[in-house]
């Protein structure tokens, strides 16, 4: 979220996003963001450096421990140029209301306006939230998904979601909307297996 505020002001172009903790290709132009460097492996590290130099890239890093240990010296001095750091969500409540508030707004084009009511959003001010904003961005999803309406309540917010979803016509519809259509990460959000979200989308003919 962050990185994004930050891509926003700068007037660039687009913004492409890299989990280095996942297979990629790194772009050689526009605004680079890299979600979780500190598990970019050593040959990715490689061809990072030697990207930097580039005229239109602009490379934004975040991570969540200090990889400058394990790191290729020069690639850490070199991200580490100007660095902000930001204080765990649970130190920032004031902030989560606004935060959930980007994270709905990313589904409504799909669905629609979405808001929280107050019992949802003390709900979320009250959480300890141990894995920050991408914590909160999947609770917000899953919340999406289980709410039948526009406004989410309480009762929709999971802090801690175990159970698997009943997977009916609806229920699928839903997720693969907030995941934007994207198989496995409607899987994960329903809490089942690609196979069974398969045998379902199947059985209600479905993308």
């Amino acid at each position: 979220t962050a990185a994004r505020a930050l891509h926003a002001a700068s007037g660039r172009g687009e913004l492409v996003v890299v989990d280095c903790a996942r297979p990629h290709a790194i772009a050689e132009t526009g605004t680079l963001y890299l979600d979780r460097v500190g598990a970019l492996p050593a040959e990715s590290q490689t061809k990072l450096l030697a990207l930097l130099d580039a005229p239109d890239l602009r490379v934004l890093a975040s991570t969540t421990h200090d990889f400058a240990t394990t790191y290729d010296r020069e690639l850490a001095t070199r991200l580490s140029a100007v660095t902000i750091e930001l204080m765990p969500l649970v130190a920032r409540k004031d902030d989560i209301p606004e935060l959930a508030r980007v994270f709905l707004g990313r589904h409504e084009k799909t669905l629609g306006p979405l808001t929280l009511t107050p019992a949802a959003t003390e709900k979320l001010r009250a959480h300890a939230w141990p894995g920050n904003a991408r914590e909160l961005r999947e609770v917000i999803a899953r919340a999406v998904i289980f709410t039948d309406g526009a406004e989410i309540d309480a009762g929709a917010i999971e802090l801690d979601p175990t159970v698997a979803a009943e997977l009916g016509r609806e229920r699928l519809e839903r997720a693969l909307a907030v995941t934007g259509g994207k198989h496995k990460d409607a899987a994960s959000a329903l809490r089942v297996s690609r196979s069974r979200l398969h045998e379902h989308l199947g059985r209600n003919t479905l993308p």
